[in-house]
């Protein structure tokens, strides 16, 4: 069986990027005892099949191929160029190359893999491969959180470090699981998100599946409180009022039953008297305080950001790209600004110009998911893009792989699903 080009350059790093890229630094990882230079080449092949997709798509519609340009992208489009041309600003060329990496280039494989799906529907992986991948490293991710909960150890086999040179494992005297996914704020968000796309089987008149998702769903809990990363958990109780809610829309009343009961059972029979639950109040405790969040280390770093937009050019145009990093030595060493916060990263990196069509494209990106919801009863895209959001308020999520390229595939993936399922609207009446 002859394969296509477009399965072979566009599809397969699509598939590749949805499912590796997320446990990249694991496998990267596993070359480290052959050597530094080849564990540093694997650790950029990641970026190699989606920098190959953008060379081939970029060949077809240079050599004469017909270029589609749907209306429905021109947020994504501006927002692209507005990223192009602050390319040169006040950070430094490492700074800047650091950003191209995890931001615009995510933007330019999306744009260019949209086109070629307008083209050539069988590139863009069904919603049911797309669960699929997601269930997969779900159970993966949190089996390797559980075993690492009584077993710490295993991390040194995955990240070929020993435990003291792993930063992000410990908070005070605590451990955080931080699994497959390189750090515990990240393997909590990934844990929420992966979780969004599974909770349609509570939409199901399938029991056995049902119970199996809540199963699921608890052993993620368990996985998430221990990353002991707050804004994680509030990712998560969101999840499960979200949930509630669109079940409460269905009027499913028995997988409201059926998620409530065991909750109402461990809360008055469960014996929690022997469990040391001091660095859980420590940590989790003061998640009600309003003063936690307004003295918040996060909340000071946004004002010191702030302070850098000092005349009006700067509120237009900001300051350029990669000036924000979340990485201690890039503050250190190339005056990066340590923001932590989506939505602020791009106006400090792009002005108001720049947060305003990255607004648009969110808002965009809602919309899709809100019709995709209506039309097919799944929440996923919905519930994905309301985490992203609230994640965005407390982590650089615009930037943070596998993260930031999730958000721009799902917003063209549904794009051309909400055009190609007008047009069967259109052709039908």
């Amino acid at each position: 069986m002859r394969i296509s080009r477009d399965l072979l350059y566009i599809k397969a790093p699509i598939v590749f990027t949805l499912a590796l890229l997320p446990f990249w630094e694991v496998i990267a990882s596993q070359f480290l005892n052959l050597s530094e230079a080849i564990y540093s080449l694997v650790s950029v092949a990641k970026y190699f099949p989606i920098i190959i997709a953008i060379i081939y798509c970029a060949g077809q519609y240079l050599w004469g191929e017909r270029i589609r340009f749907s209306k429905s992208l021109m947020p994504l489009f501006l927002y692209f160029i507005v990223l192009a041309l602050h390319a040169v600003g006040d950070s430094s060329i490492v700074l800047i190359l650091d950003a191209i990496k995890l931001q615009v280039l995510f933007v330019l494989f999306c744009f260019f893999i949209r086109m070629a799906m307008d083209r050539n529907q069988a590139i863009a992986p069904s919603v049911n491969l797309i669960n699929k991948i997601f269930l997969a490293q779900l159970v993966l991710a949190v089996s390797v959180g559980v075993f690492e909960f009584f077993d710490q150890s295993i991390l040194m086999s995955l990240y070929g470090k020993a435990l003291e040179d792993m930063s992000h494992v410990t908070w005070m005297s605590s451990v955080r699981l931080i699994s497959l996914l390189g750090n515990p704020i990240n393997l909590g968000a990934f844990i929420v998100i992966c979780m969004s796309f599974q909770v349609h089987g509570f939409f199901e008149k399938n029991l056995i599946k049902q119970i199996a998702l809540l199963a699921l769903m608890f052993f993620s809990l368990f996985v998430v409180i221990f990353t002991l990363s707050r804004l994680a958990l509030i990712c998560f109780i969101a999840l499960f009022f979200l949930v509630f809610i669109f079940l409460l829309l269905r009027k499913n009343y028995p997988s409201i039953i059926m998620i409530l009961l065991p909750i109402i059972l461990v809360i008055f029979n469960f014996d929690l008297s022997n469990i040391e639950f001091g660095v859980l109040a420590d940590r989790f405790g003061n998640m009600l305080d309003d003063n936690e969040y307004s003295g918040n280390l996060r909340v000071y770093h946004w004002l010191i950001a702030l302070q850098q937009i000092d005349n009006p050019f700067f509120y237009l145009w900001g300051l350029g790209l990669g000036k924000s990093n979340p990485a201690e030595e890039m503050v250190l060493m190339h005056e990066a600004l340590l923001i932590e916060n989506s939505f602020l990263t791009v106006f400090v990196e792009t002005g108001f110009i720049g947060l305003v069509l990255y607004l648009w494209c969110v808002n965009h990106s809602l919309k899709l998911s809100w019709l995709y919801f209506k039309n097919n009863g799944n929440p996923a895209f919905l519930i994905f893009y309301i985490i992203f959001i609230i994640f965005s308020f407390g982590n650089d999520f615009n930037r943070n792989m596998p993260f930031s390229f999730y958000f721009w595939f799902f917003y063209v993936w549904l794009d051309l699903h909400n055009k190609f399922k007008s047009r069967d609207l259109i052709k039908s009446t």
